[in-house]
Parts: C-alpha cells; sequence; structure tokens
C-alpha cells in the first residue's frame, strides 16, 4: 500500500491534515470518462487511530496562485470550490457527512436539533474552519466515534466550460464514488 501525502494540481496542492499536522493518505486516481470537462479525479482515504480522544480531520487546498472559494452540497454531503477569478481552473474537495449547527437563530437550533437526532446516519460530525482566510471542510471525529477510515473526494479542471456541460458538484461525493471508477492507486 503506497502512502501519499497530497495531490499537485496546477493551481496547488491538496493535503490531509490530522489535528493540524500532515497525514498519511491512501490516493486513488479515477476514471474521467462521464465527466469529460475534468481534467483529474481522485479519492482520498485517511485511517485514523481510534484512541478514544476528539480529532479534526480535514482536506485542505493549499493555493499557489490566488483563488476564491465557495461551498455547495446535497444530502449527507459538502463540498468546497475553489477557483481562479477566469473560472477555468477549479478545484472541487468533497466529503460525505452531515454539517449541522450552521443556523443562526435559536429557534431553528431547536428544531434542527430534533431532526439531527432522528436522521443520524453518522458517527462523526463534519465541520468548518478557515486558514489565512481559506475555508476548508472536516471531520469532527468523536471520541466515541468508531469510523476509521474517511473519504475524501477530489477534482480539478483546467479547461473553460459551458454551463451546459459543467460538472456536478456530486462528482466529488465520497458517498457516491465506487470502485468501478477506481483506474488505479497512486
Amino acid at each position: 500500500m503506497n502512502k501519499n501525502h497530497n495531490i499537485q494540481t496546477p493551481i496547488g496542492t491538496i493535503q490531509a491534515f490530522l489535528d493540524g499536522c500532515p497525514v498519511d493518505s491512501i490516493i486513488y486516481r479515477l476514471t474521467t470518462e462521464d465527466v469529460p470537462k475534468v481534467s483529474a479525479r481522485y479519492l482520498m482515504e485517511v485511517s485514523v487511530n481510534l484512541d478514544r480522544q476528539e480529532h479534526l480531520l480535514s482536506c485542505r487546498f493549499l493555493p499557489s496562485q490566488p483563488v476564491k472559494r465557495y461551498g455547495d452540497g446535497g444530502d449527507r454531503f459538502e463540498a468546497e470550490i475553489y477557483h481562479t477569478d477566469d473560472m477555468i481552473q477549479n478545484v472541487l474537495i468533497g466529503v460525505e457527512g452531515e454539517l449541522w449547527g450552521l443556523l443562526d437563530t435559536e429557534e431553528p437550533v431547536r428544531a434542527f436539533a430534533d431532526l439531527k437526532d432522528r436522521y443520524r446516519v453518522y458517527d462523526y460530525d463534519l465541520g468548518y474552519d478557515e486558514d489565512d482566510g481559506l475555508g476548508y471542510l472536516q471531520y469532527c471525529i468523536r471520541s466515541s466515534t468508531k469510523t476509521s477510515t474517511y473519504r475524501f473526494g477530489i477534482l480539478y479542471t483546467e479547461k473553460r466550460c459551458e454551463e451546459d456541460d459543467q460538472f456536478s458538484c456530486y462528482d466529488v461525493d465520497p458517498g457516491c464514488i465506487s470502485a468501478d471508477v477506481i483506474v488505479e492507486e497512486l
């Protein structure tokens, strides 16, 4: 099993961090046949030693040039999209899970907490943080967590995409990446 520390893209590096320190990961290159405007697509897996301690696991984009960021996602999935001003070069990083507690007012939070308990699927949470003004998603591993392997979906583009043939943030949803799209382990 080959352990890697990062993925290089034309506009920066993608690296996994556990509690703020670089951590080993297994990286798989995925097919791009079904998303022809995508230059490369990866699945990054990180195994965490369950020591009954709380940990923060993140997959951060470290840009080599100025970029802008916005978030997107869906059911049990969140993504961060980083792009150059001209929108030609894009990096997407997706995580599988539930991002709770982002509402500001007390009343919706109480109702939202009821839903959270009723529909909890994962034994970890997702969180959001910033480093040098650039935001990133993270897995919030609780002391009671039994999940030991975490997955990040990653893609980047180097071509301008027309609006009707653009890729989707769901192309980096780790929960939708199956073994049949894995080309090779790097």
